[in-house]
């Protein structure tokens, strides 16, 4: 019995593309689309609600807990709410909406520093303002110092999404000073490579798990399907791990 729990949970995690963590993932996602093809798709178009992990420093995270974190982070107002309506943004909302979600988030977290889910927080606020608002696109001063906020807490808390590593990474390069980019590059090279160990184990995991109670997927669709996504995720690694790479080299300190 516990044997095919587990099985049944490793099938759960690869299906999302994403062991060892969390992913949003679209809804209108075509059922005829293999995992590949989703991820690849999520890669072009710089999808990071797709592309989103939160790294758990190997702790199991139980889904009454999730439900608490987030039901806390939502009453506080520090999760992000959309009041863009069609192409603009509400009559009664001024200023971007990430001057807003700042404040709350910066004001939550402070009030949260001893929850023992507090680098879980400060990863899940640090995703959400970067993914849901237009921080990514603002060029001001004070847009590239919020992200930069929201980068470094990513890089502290080694979280394994390499996406807003380097689309966040690609903004700041010409904004943080030498040694600073440096020093954050580094955290998420060493966050990102860890996030392909965890796709390499969980996809070793995996197979191990098909041949011994279900040899008979290993020449399935929806076995292939897997691999072949797991492939495409340590592709995309290896893309944003050479891309920072170079942004050290462009940048080198003297």
């Amino acid at each position: 019995m516990k044997t095919s729990i587990y099985f049944l949970f490793i099938l759960t995690i690869m299906s999302a593309c994403h062991p060892n963590g969390i992913e949003a993932t679209s809804a209108n996602s075509p059922k005829n689309q293999s995992s590949a093809q989703y991820l690849k798709l999520a890669f072009e178009r710089g999808d990071l609600n797709s592309l989103m992990k939160i790294n758990l420093h190997g702790k199991t995270l139980e889904q009454a807990d999730y439900i608490s974190l987030v039901t806390k982070m939502y009453n506080s107002g520090a999760l992000v709410v959309p009041v863009i309506k069609g192409d603009k943004r509400a009559e009664n909302a001024i200023g971007p909406l990430w001057r807003d979600k700042d404040a709350k988030i910066r004001s939550f977290l402070n009030e949260n520093k001893e929850d023992p889910n507090y680098s879980y927080l400060r990863q899940f606020c640090a995703l959400d303002v970067i993914r849901k608002t237009e921080l990514l696109t603002d060029n001001s001063d004070d847009a590239l110092s919020t992200l930069g906020y929201y980068i470094d807490i990513l890089a502290q808390e080694q979280n394994i999404s390499p996406a807003f590593f380097y689309q966040g990474l690609k903004k700041l390069k010409n904004y943080w000073p030498k040694q600073q980019l440096k020093s954050t590059v580094e955290l998420a090279i060493k966050a990102s490579e860890e996030a392909m160990r965890q796709n390499q184990q969980g996809i070793q995991n995996f197979e191990k798990g098909v041949k011994k109670g279900h040899p008979e997927l290993l020449k399935s669709a929806f076995y292939a399907d897997q691999i072949d996504a797991s492939k495409e995720i340590d592709r995309q690694y290896l893309f944003y791990i050479k891309q920072m790479k170079a942004m050290i080299l462009s940048n080198v300190v003297y």
